[in-house]
């Protein structure tokens, strides 16, 4: 599905704002606060039109991730876990599945 296809179904007003909490988190460096509140109001529209948007975010989260959840309007779906060798064991447990799956970390300003 094209990204002019998803805006043109998405419902905005419907949805809830997350950037204002999860960057209040993000400034407090409070990990919990910055995954309860990562969000994206175009997941829904996404997985109503492709179900196995969903069905990779629930295998992510049985896998470990703390949270899963799809990036910008699809079809990239990415999962936190708890550490990188947690994230290295559920990408084994996902590679051969169709999928491509990347193990990324993420980086404080400055760092490369």
């Amino acid at each position: 599905m094209a990204t002019a296809e998803i805006y043109a179904r998405y419902q905005p007003g419907q949805n809830r704002t997350w950037t204002t909490w999860f960057m209040a988190a993000v400034s407090r460096s409070d990990r919990d606060g910055m995954l309860a509140n990562m969000g994206n109001d175009l997941e829904p529209v996404t997985a109503a039109a492709h179900p196995q948007v969903s069905v990779l975010i629930r295998r992510l989260e049985g896998l470990g991730a703390e949270r899963a959840l799809m990036s910008g309007s699809g079809p990239a779906v990415f999962g936190v876990f708890p550490g990188e060798e947690e994230a290295r064991v559920a990408a084994r447990q996902l590679d051969g599945g169709g999928e491509q799956v990347f193990v990324c970390r993420m980086t404080r300003p400055g760092e490369l």
